[in-house]
């Protein structure tokens, strides 16, 4: 039995044994973590090269290509149904909210709106204290039968104005 012990007596009595094998169990840690646990990247199969037609937009070309510039991310949720009108608030047109940003608005409307044009939207739901924000539509393309309209705040809304956008 003293003969067994004799080694680990030997190590435990030296006073660098406690940080070699500290330093040995994290090693065999990290090594069994990066082993087993962590996903692998697989190499990404090459895809089929597709022909370009020539009545794709430059938009569409330069969104595949080109990263996001967006000074702030773009976040999805429900839906929020909102009222677009001009400066005169005439006339308001029913939208959807498809997603938001601290700079601007991705509406759904039932007809296109002129590119330029300066509007007011405000959520449906919305208290009559709530402002009307000022957006100026920057994109406008077909989606299906209604109209995907990219917009941008021509002041920044203030954050408790945002969230009711949803």
């Amino acid at each position: 039995m003293n003969s067994i012990l004799s080694p680990l007596t030997f190590f435990t009595s030296q006073p660098w044994t406690i940080p070699l094998i500290g330093l040995l169990v994290t090693s065999l840690a990290y090594l069994f973590g990066r082993r087993w646990l962590v996903a692998r990247t697989t190499a990404k199969a090459t895809e089929p090269v597709e022909e370009v037609s020539p009545l794709l937009t430059t938009a569409k070309l330069k969104k595949s290509s080109e990263p996001d510039r967006r000074s702030a991310p773009r976040r999805r949720g429900n839906r929020v149904e909102v009222y677009l009108t001009d400066e005169a608030k005439t006339k308001q047109v029913a939208g959807w909210v498809v997603d938001r940003s601290m700079g601007g608005l991705c509406l759904l409307v039932e007809q296109p709106l002129d590119e330029g044009s300066a509007l007011k939207v405000r959520p449906r739901s919305a208290p009559q204290t709530a402002p009307w924000l000022s957006i100026q539509v920057r994109s406008c393309r077909a989606d299906g039968t209604e109209w995907e309209v990219g917009c941008r705040f021509l002041n920044p809304p203030q954050w408790n104005d945002l969230l009711l956008y949803g």
